[in-house]
């Protein structure tokens, strides 16, 4: 995906989180390379299920505007990771 101008914030619909049950989400880029300051180990794990769910990378609540497309990778995580059910994810 490309993002505009402005970059974007990336948002996930999802239940089944908790403490036991989490998604992280990591930002590649065309060859499925992590980007730096927003790989999966700098995002904040999101353990609260609900809507239009705000992902942040250490204090980074926006994308910034890439020169190039990216990719949004979702890693599931935790011993209840069959409880989680993703419904959405998108950047706004």
């Amino acid at each position: 995906m490309k993002l505009g101008s402005a970059g974007g914030t990336v948002f996930v619909n999802a239940s089944g989180l908790s403490d036991k049950a989490e998604l992280t989400v990591e930002i590649q880029d065309r060859e499925f390379k992590p980007i730096p300051g927003y790989t999966a180990k700098e995002c904040a794990p999101l353990r609260v299920s609900g809507f239009r769910q705000a992902v942040t990378w250490q204090g980074n609540d926006r994308l910034p505007s890439f020169p190039h497309p990216i990719r949004v990778r979702v890693l599931f995580g935790g011993d209840l990771v069959g409880k989680i059910k993703l419904y959405a994810i998108y950047v706004s």
